[in-house]
């Protein structure tokens, strides 16, 4: 729309309606070809600013503020985490499955398995694990037959299992705090860059406007005023010719 009235603005300056242009005469219609010339090169300035400002406007913004890049370090930490899992789950399905296997392929292939779902374990995995490990451990101190120093020695990884779930349910709440607190702080990170992104655009496109405009305003008075000079340069060289035919 902006680049529209630009050419209405300078449409006087490509038409032989205009009394000016008519004025001037074939000195002025040689200075037009170099009006177009110079006007297309202000109108292209103004063009491409206004493109650079529209390209900035629909390019995504792929930067992360510091807060999104540890929110984005946590998840990706997940995802390797339960690829992990994923993969141990292929393993035990071709042990389970694969008639092909030997005994001893079996048991590397286990050990693999075993391996990565050790690797993929989250923090709420752990937790499940030492609940559960602390429900057997309950189960075999009050099984018959034990002797004193059998109860002495499973109530003592007992209470390291209780311990063990303490710190694990302390690292789970601790880190869901620090993840609520990275959410809330990415939300006003990026609010605080999209008010200065706007700011800047606010400032800085009607300085660009402005200095396009101008400099097609300043080109369009001074070809003005060329063509208006040349057309009276023209009339006093014909009055003179004029006076001197009478005087002859």
């Amino acid at each position: 729309m902006q680049t529209q009235r630009i050419d209405e603005k300078l449409s006087f300056l490509h038409t032989d309606n205009h009394p000016a242009r008519q004025a001037t005469g074939q000195a002025a219609g040689q200075n037009t070809k170099a009006a177009p010339t110079i006007l297309s090169r202000a109108a292209e300035v103004y063009i491409s600013a206004k493109g650079r400002e529209l390209s900035a406007m629909d390019a995504p913004d792929d930067r992360l503020t510091p807060a999104e890049t540890a929110l984005a370090a946590e998840q990706n930490e997940l995802d390797e985490k339960r690829a992990k899992k994923d993969e141990a789950a292929a393993i035990e399905q071709r042990i389970a499955t694969d008639e092909k296997l030997t005994d001893d392929d079996k048991a590397l292939l286990q050990k693999e398995a075993d391996k990565l779902k050790r690797a993929g374990m989250t923090d709420e995995d752990w937790l499940s694990a030492f609940y559960k490990k602390g429900r057997e451990l309950e189960r075999q101190y009050n099984a018959e037959g034990l002797t004193g120093e059998d109860k002495r020695l499973i109530g003592t990884q007992i209470s390291e299992n209780a311990k063990n779930i303490g710190e694990f349910q302390n690292i789970i709440k601790e880190k869901a705090e620090h993840t609520d607190a990275l959410r809330r702080q990415s939300v006003q990170e990026r609010a605080d860059l999209d008010a200065a992104a706007a700011k800047e655009k606010e400032n800085a496109a009607p300085k660009e406007d402005n200095a396009a405009a101008n400099a097609v305003t300043s080109l369009t008075a001074a070809l003005t005023k060329k063509a208006l000079d040349d057309a009276e340069s023209k009339d006093k060289d014909d009055a003179g010719h004029k006076d001197a035919a009478r005087s002859e």
